[in-house]
């Protein structure tokens, strides 16, 4: 019984660390790095400061991606004109670069999206699942980090407070 009670309390704990880690947005900025788009062009996330910027980390792959994708796709058409700026950076190897495009060309997606790795994924602070979105205030500070698909209402109560600060 005691074996049971201390795993289980091991297991609550390591819960709780895990969901503080997810959710907790630890006050860091927002790479200064400029990425290559899939269309070819750059991107700067520099140049977004002063606009809410939601970072999505994704892939063609992910059924969660594929669910959640429309939801961030009518949130940057409903916010674009208050401020919302959204990136997609897709973990996926150049030679998918085909399948990537025709995701986003089925999902209708507008925003700028970058083929990303390793290296981009640990200058936002590493991946550990997908999707994964960051959402940055205007003053360029990761105020929050979502693991796993987001409900659309959690999302956009969290994208409209900071449009309104």
């Amino acid at each position: 019984m005691k074996i049971k009670t201390d795993r289980l309390v091991l297991f609550l704990v390591m819960s709780l660390v895990l969901l503080i880690a997810s959710t907790a947005g630890a006050a860091t900025q927002l790479p200064d790095v400029t990425l290559k788009t899939i269309n070819g062009g750059s991107l700067s996330l520099n140049t977004l400061k002063g606009k809410v910027v939601l970072v999505n980390f994704f892939a063609s792959w992910c059924l969660p991606c594929n669910a959640e994708m429309p939801d961030l796709v009518e949130l940057e058409k409903q916010h674009k004109k208050e401020g919302l700026a959204v990136v997609g950076l897709a973990l996926e190897p150049p030679s998918r670069l085909g399948i990537v495009k025709e995701f986003l060309k089925t999902h209708k997606v507008a925003f700028p999206v970058a083929l990303a790795g390793k290296k981009e994924a640990g200058l936002f602070g590493g991946v550990s699942a997908l999707p994964t979105s960051l959402l940055v205030d205007r003053q360029g500070v990761i105020v929050r980090r979502y693991v796993g698909m987001v409900p659309k209402k959690s999302l956009e109560s969290a994208v409209k407070t900071l449009l309104a600060d």
